[in-house]
């Protein structure tokens, strides 16, 4: 049995954060409350517009273009697992400008390849390129990075 009453422990959940319908509804459920008592604390929350998938998207989206680093393939999935919708999803990151999204590869090379001193050119593509993917950046902005290293561009940037 639950130890707080069911609109509380949401209130206390959104004390912390913002949160997606399908979280709150996915965490109220693991902490014991029954279906029905969540979807009329849920419903309550969304009429006092406490609750709002889109609003909680484009905030989400901007804070990941701005405090990290990642692409546009990350965010989707990060979105996804907060259970937002794949329509919300695509009609939000329409908005996401992919030059931003190299920008922030570049910006992210730059730090990288400042604490990668003394490897290869050969390393530092293929363990770059990796990184890079590994954040979710299209493979088109990982390939022109790895261009603009190739041509010594980036380092001159440095």
């Amino acid at each position: 049995m639950p130890k707080y009453e069911p609109l509380q422990y949401a209130l206390s959940l959104l004390k912390l954060r913002d949160r997606t319908v399908g979280e709150m509804r996915d965490k109220m459920r693991r902490k014991g409350y029954l279906g029905e008592e969540v979807e009329q604390v849920i419903a309550k929350l969304l009429e006092k517009d406490l609750l709002n998938d889109q609003r909680f998207a484009e905030s989400y989206l901007r804070s990941q273009v701005q405090y990290r680093p990642s692409g546009r393939h990350r965010i989707r999935a990060k979105m996804k697992q907060l259970f937002l919708s794949d329509q919300l999803i695509q009609s939000v990151m329409s908005g996401y400008d992919v030059g931003t999204e190299t920008e922030k590869a570049k910006d992210l090379t730059q730090r990288w390849l400042a604490k990668k001193a003394g490897i290869t050119d050969d390393e530092i593509r293929q363990k770059l390129g990796r990184f890079l993917s590994s954040r979710g950046f299209d493979w088109e902005v990982v390939r022109e990075v790895l261009d603009r290293i190739k041509n010594g561009a980036l380092q001159e940037e440095i």
